[in-house]
């Protein structure tokens, strides 16, 4: 990762999209009403103040953690965002839900987003160690593994921007860093519908012949189904989506609606039981007496 750039808590009121975007190293950002960037340096011990710092003046928000990375997959472009699916740091794997569900949001905004592994190191690496770090990782950085430990449950997203792939001289480095930031400013909007989806509700999860169980429920997902479901008698009156695989679903569907009826052919099948783990990572809970505590009961690692 490029040495020197401060870094920032992003404290983002409602649209996220309205904070000044001048990320430079590692950000904290949180929806639920907060302000204006707080700058806060770089390194682990800043990651671990910034997050002590979120907790308490955000103590149940959901919090996303963006920044400045360096890019270790050869594949990656200076600009190119990585959201992570499992931060690797001293501590060991933290595996992370939801990334494959933003990064589809961010490539529909036309952004290059890809699903990777951060790394988390306490200083900058360089020449054998990055190489050695390139096998374990997408991108790395220098605050996250000490940070996403101390927030405690809660909605975490994590979204780096690649500012340099190694080896460039410093023509390249500042004209990648800003590549990087101009990403991170585009995807604020998708972190700021992000943080508006998240909140309680129930999960309800039916076949179409159980249809009638979804009745008042605040939006429906239909998985795999056609359109002809809507002249059904039974069918629920509230908003209906239908998805064809579960990254089709849009976080702009889930902001102020708390709860969410999930229909399909196969109410166990793995497509499922991803929407299940989605919906419970942005808040909401599988109801008792439904198919959704059996899915997400057998749900396995999902991002």
């Amino acid at each position: 990762m490029a040495a020197g750039h401060p870094a920032q808590i992003a404290r983002p009121a409602a649209p996220f999209a309205a904070c000044p975007m001048r990320l430079e190293a590692a950000s904290v950002a949180m929806g639920a009403g907060l302000e204006a960037p707080f700058r806060i340096g770089i390194g682990p011990s800043s990651g671990c103040a910034a997050a002590r710092w979120a907790k308490r003046l955000a103590p149940k928000s959901p919090i996303a953690i963006v920044g400045l990375a360096g890019g270790l997959d050869p594949d990656l472009a200076p600009g190119d965002l990585v959201v992570a699916s499992e931060v690797l740091g001293p501590q060991g794997a933290i595996a992370m839900t939801g990334a494959h569900l933003i990064s589809a949001e961010l490539r529909r905004m036309g952004l290059a987003a890809h699903v990777g592994k951060v790394l988390s190191r306490p200083r900058p690496v360089f020449g054998r160690a990055r190489n050695q770090a390139a096998s374990q990782a997408s991108v790395v950085d220098m605050e996250t593994a000490w940070a996403l430990p101390m927030l405690g449950a809660r909605p975490l997203v994590v979204v780096r921007a690649v500012a340099d792939t190694g080896g460039a001289g410093p023509l390249r480095i500042a004209a990648g860093t800003m590549a990087a930031l101009d990403s991170l400013a585009k995807a604020s909007r998708t972190l700021a519908q992000w943080a508006a989806a998240c909140g309680p509700g129930d999960i309800v999860v039916a076949s179409p012949e159980e249809s009638t169980s979804l009745v008042g429920m605040a939006t429906v997902l239909a998985l795999g189904l056609g359109r002809n479901l809507k002249d059904e008698p039974a069918f629920p009156s509230g908003p209906v989506h239908y998805l064809a695989h579960p990254t089709d679903l849009r976080l702009g569907w889930l902001a102020g609606k708390g709860s969410v009826g999930i229909m399909a052919e196969e109410p166990t099948s793995a497509e499922v039981a991803e929407l299940v783990a989605w919906l419970s990572w942005l808040g909401r809970q599988a109801v008792d007496g439904t198919g959704a505590r059996g899915v997400l009961a057998n749900t396995t690692e999902v991002s």
